[in-house]
């Protein structure tokens, strides 16, 4: 059993299950899933850190942040898919896409490429997507980079492009991280234009 994060009401026709690089109902990640409900999603944020420390504190703050991290890590893959599909059936119909960050939108993208709950997945720059570039996703997928990612370099993301050519693939201004908004290097107006591109696909396939 784990804990999830729910915003919106239950009766909304479409979903979302959020994976953030820190995997649990953050404020960060709490903050958001209030966001997305506001567009007329329905939005659940797994715990999935509950796998492995039962209640762990996970936190953005530079003294807590290391930690945190260190404390994900040891999930690996460990059940994460399993408990990404149990977050998916409790919305209880089949109009849910996952959106994942960093650590998350690898996750989100496995979970495209080895799960049939989802009808789309948008993933921001996730590191172990160029690893696993030859997976076939299940549903169409939107990948989101940022030129200044030290972490995942345009030339990993050349070759998903290539691997992936049915796969929008979009880079943005920024640096890995660009999307949270607890990190030095919170882009405002790159999240703004990836968030409306994100939008705008799950509004095309969801």
């Amino acid at each position: 059993m784990f804990a999830a994060y729910s915003a919106g009401t239950a009766d909304l026709p479409i979903a979302l299950v959020v994976l953030d690089s820190l995997p649990a109902p953050t404020p960060h990640a709490r903050r958001l899933a209030d966001r997305l409900a506001a567009f007329g999603y329905r939005v659940l944020v797994p715990n999935l850190i509950d796998r492995v420390e039962r209640g762990a504190r996970m936190s953005y703050r530079p003294s807590e942040f290391a930690q945190s991290k260190a404390v994900r890590d040891r999930l690996g893959g460990l059940g994460v898919m399993q408990d990404v599909a149990a977050t998916a059936s409790l919305v209880g119909h089949e109009r849910v896409g996952v959106l994942g960050f960093g650590w998350g939108g690898t996750a989100a993208w496995h979970a495209a490429t080895r799960l049939t709950a989802f009808r789309g997945a948008a993933c921001l720059y996730g590191g172990g997507i160029a690893e696993a570039r030859q997976q076939k996703p299940h549903c169409p997928v939107q990948l989101m980079f940022a030129e200044g990612d030290r972490t995942i370099t345009l030339a990993d993301v050349e070759g998903i492009r290539r691997a992936q050519p049915d796969v929008k693939v979009a880079i943005y201004p920024g640096s890995h991280g660009f999307a949270c908004e607890e990190l030095e290097v919170f882009n405002p107006d790159t999240w703004s234009a990836a968030r409306d591109d994100m939008l705008g696909f799950f509004r095309r396939h969801l």
